[in-house]
């Protein structure tokens, strides 16, 4: 998940580093919600610090609290072109299980339809990407989806297309 600090709606706390790992504090409608999180990349960093210089050293303790669990992968970072993403996509079964995973690793909200057209209204509009991602397990999903894992790649392509330099995607195994 990529958590853009810039962003007016998250808050200076929008952080927790609970005992299982990393969480996202989203507000909902009856108050915080603790989103886990495997990957946490945060951007916009040096505009946060000059914006709320009180409330940085807590966001900064809370990650590199986070950075000390084996699994995770935690970046901070200015901008989102700066950042790598793995997803694995090896041990996926159905086009919905491949949607879900597409959209808990970049971050993609909640409305996200779980289709092709949504993906690339996420990818174009929704939500910033990264600038690189690897897709680990690619040859296992091309077997097992091999529809689903080409309109990903053809997805990919057509964004670097219209997006020169911006993304790099590589297929791993």
């Amino acid at each position: 998940m990529i958590v853009d600090l810039t962003d007016e709606d998250v808050q200076p706390n929008a952080l927790a580093v609970v005992k299982d790992g990393i969480s996202l504090i989203s507000q909902g409608r009856d108050g915080p919600i603790l989103v886990p999180q495997r990957e946490l990349h945060v951007t916009g960093w040096a505009e946060f610090v000059r914006d709320f210089p009180a409330d940085a050293p807590g966001i900064e303790e809370a990650l590199t609290e986070a950075r000390r669990i084996p699994w995770a992968t935690v970046s901070l970072t200015d901008t989102h072109s700066e950042i790598e993403a793995t997803i694995d996509v090896g041990y996926v079964s159905s086009s919905h299980r491949l949607h879900m995973i597409l959209k808990l690793a970049l971050g993609f909200p909640d409305m996200y339809g779980r289709n092709w057209d949504a993906f690339w209204d996420a990818i174009t509009g929704l939500v910033p990407i990264p600038g690189r991602i690897r897709l680990c397990g690619w040859s296992e999903l091309v077997d097992t989806l091999p529809d689903d894992a080409r309109i990903l790649h053809e997805q990919f392509l057509r964004y670097q297309e219209e997006q020169p330099g911006k993304l790099y995607v590589e297929y791993v195994g």
